[in-house]
């Protein structure tokens, strides 16, 4: 449910002054290591790397958790999954104050566009936002253009329709769009967040981005019917045993999300010259992130979820200060999603709890000592049984809940079974060799913090959706997998 307008109280001429408009971009399903700004070998963010250029790029930015929901309540909340408790229910809790709230009480319009049913109305995420863009809660039609997939008549569907139709796009599309609009048409300071899906499978490259990073000879290495059914969402049986990939064919679908990245670049370009054309863009706080990464069979895994790897938790974060300072600086601080909302806050005078477990990103304080990350399988195993009936076999990540913390040097990973793992990062980036028999002290320790920061797994609050199935499969759809 959407906020009403705001007061008729309007802030001086003064205070407006000192209130920077604020875009929070977020590529959904986009893990660093796949940006050139962060040291891909492929160029897949050429403007983003230009916007980098006069931002802060923080290099040791995680997420709180693998996939949708939790990582985006962490971002509206500055809290830990289990604290803000959006784990195995996710639903964003009545009454838990969001930094879109706080925004709209500063005197601030709060917009909002987002494409995913976890992010709908209909599990609060749209709390806070004076307008929220959502194909979940809006009038939807069928058209043969577009098979069983149902969208809102809006000029900006006609647009996207159009290029669906002709060049493969995606819903992004519109929704940058519908942004681009209403920000244009407003006045006064405005808090704005977008969720970018282009880059979350299935991998299917739109037309003019499509084979500039899968070559002949990528291609000639794969198998074409195993890359096919990977695209179709057969991950999941990839990782039941049920479909062999080789490194060639996840060669090919690493090159496919590469290629969506580069048409997620070209959608975040198109944004921020609007903000350009329209004046907006110099003196605003803007944050480019995501939720979360993606797997291509690390660890025996496919897409996101089921485990707490730096594949899936290691995400971009750049921000552009206010007035474009400072520019041209890498981070290594360790950063969370959850400190998004009190950067927000201080940087614009609006008003979070004391007891975020974010910290603000602005000035050059030391950072977090420690972040922390926790996962529950339990809608993604319902998404996992869409695509393959019965979901039997799931891997062990994909059947326990996880909780990890983080340190500058170690990970430990905590499974509801009672599993524990330690990594040394510095001396094992890639999370191969778990050294917890072999270091007992650091586990112990490292347990004692997620005990003392973190809410344990039986006292997780449990989804209560009647009809979870079908809104599953409505998710699906929506996406293109069904």
């Amino acid at each position: 449910m959407t906020v009403p307008a705001r007061a008729s109280s309007a802030p001086s001429v003064r205070e407006a002054s000192m209130m920077p408009d604020v875009l929070v971009i977020v590529l959904d399903t986009l893990r660093a290591d796949r940006m050139s700004c962060y040291g891909h070998v492929r160029p897949t963010t050429p403007g983003i790397d230009r916007f980098a250029d006069e931002a802060t790029v923080f290099e040791r930015a995680f997420s709180t958790s693998a996939w949708t929901p939790p990582a985006h309540a962490s971002m509206f909340t500055g809290l830990w999954p289990s604290r803000h408790g959006v784990v195995a229910n996710y639903h964003l809790p009545a009454g838990l104050p969001t930094i879109a709230e706080a925004m709209h009480e500063r005197g601030y319009a709060t917009l909002g566009v987002a494409n995913l049913y976890p992010l709908s109305p209909d599990r609060g995420f749209d709390r806070g936002f004076e307008r929220y863009a959502s194909p979940f809660a809006l009038p939807r039609i069928r058209l043969p253009l577009l098979g069983s997939r149902s969208y809102e008549l809006t000029p900006e569907f006609v647009s996207y329709a159009l290029r669906r139709a002709l060049l493969g796009y995606d819903p992004s599309w519109r929704n940058v769009l519908k942004l681009e609009r209403w920000l244009a048409a407003e006045k006064g300071p405005w808090f704005a967040f977008i969720n970018i899906h282009a880059v979350h499978g299935p991998y299917r490259p739109p037309r003019g981005f499509a084979g500039r990073f899968t070559s002949a000879e990528l291609l000639a290495a794969a198998d074409p019917e195993v890359t096919a059914r990977l695209t179709r969402g057969g991950g999941y049986a990839f990782m039941t045993g049920a479909l062999q990939a080789s490194a060639a064919d996840w060669d090919v679908m690493r090159a496919r999300y590469d290629e969506e990245l580069l048409y997620a670049d070209m959608l975040v370009v198109r944004l921020l010259d609007s903000l350009r054309r329209h004046g907006r863009y110099q003196d605003a706080l803007i944050i480019i992130t995501s939720d979360h990464g993606e797997h291509f069979g690390e660890h025996g895994l496919a897409y996101h979820g089921f485990g707490l790897d730096d594949g899936l938790l290691h995400v971009p974060l750049i921000v552009r200060w206010p007035g474009g300072r400072p520019a041209r600086q890498r981070d290594d601080r360790l950063a969370s999603l959850v400190d998004l909302p009190p950067t927000i806050a201080e940087i614009t005078g609006a008003t979070m709890p004391a007891d975020l477990d974010g910290r603000s990103l602005w000035g050059t304080g030391e950072g977090h000592p420690e972040v922390f990350a926790e996962f529950h399988p339990s809608a993604l195993s319902a998404r996992a049984r869409q695509a393959l009936p019965g979901g039997a076999g799931l891997p062990a990540p994909g059947q326990r809940a996880l909780q990890a913390v983080r340190t500058g040097r170690f990970k430990h990973v905590r499974g509801s079974d009672g599993s524990h793992e330690l990594f040394d990062l510095a001396l094992d980036p890639g999370e191969e060799h778990d050294i917890a028999a072999e270091q007992p002290d650091v586990v112990a320790e490292l347990g004692a913090l997620i005990d003392e920061r973190l809410v344990p797994p039986d006292r997780w609050p449990r989804e209560q959706v009647e009809d979870h199935d079908e809104h599953v499969a409505s998710h699906l759809r929506n996406l293109g997998y069904l």
